[in-house]
């Protein structure tokens, strides 16, 4: 369904004239659907004059970036609702997104590689890290980080792409 629905939306832009567009996601699940995805629509559409990009890194570098930022200020890492996105929604919403009196730690982040301490009882919330010690002021270094990731990397696919038929 993932797929469906982001080539009908990019069957949507080429009939509507766009020339460049870029599939990104901000969730582990669907990077791959995209990457293939961005891939098999390309060659459906650049005869046309229209190019399909997959741009990962506001994906995973921007994970990379933002764990070695807060590993480098002493914080907790965190892959699901911990510091990282718990910090990002106060930069956006503010109060109306998080509900700083609900936050909870959840299960330990788990170095790649490492299984659980199935010793210790999961907490099984849906957190995976420590979202209390986050800020709005860490959000906007996280957002920063994204979207200067998410630029370059659509700089250098376009620049560096051939140019569609005309």
């Amino acid at each position: 369904m993932f797929s469906a629905v982001n080539e009908a939306v990019v069957d949507s832009m080429v009939v509507n004239g766009f020339k460049s567009i870029v599939l990104m996601g901000d969730h582990g699940g669907g990077q791959e659907e995209l990457k293939d995805l961005a891939q098999r629509l390309d060659k459906k559409y650049a005869a046309k004059g229209s190019r399909v990009y997959f741009c990962g890194d506001v994906y995973f570098k921007t994970h990379d970036d933002v764990d070695a930022w807060v590993k480098e200020h002493g914080l907790p890492l965190g892959t699901h609702s911990g510091i990282d996105d718990t910090s990002l929604l106060m930069f956006l919403g503010g109060d109306s997104y998080v509900r700083r009196d609900k936050l909870v730690a959840g299960d330990p982040v788990v170095a790649p590689g490492q299984q659980p301490d199935t010793t210790k009882p999961r907490v099984d919330n849906g957190v995976t890290g420590h979202p209390r010690p986050a800020m709005p002021e860490f959000g906007k270094v996280f957002f920063d980080i994204q979207v200067r990731n998410a630029v370059a990397q659509i700089r250098s696919l376009i620049g560096s792409a051939p140019k569609a038929a005309q």
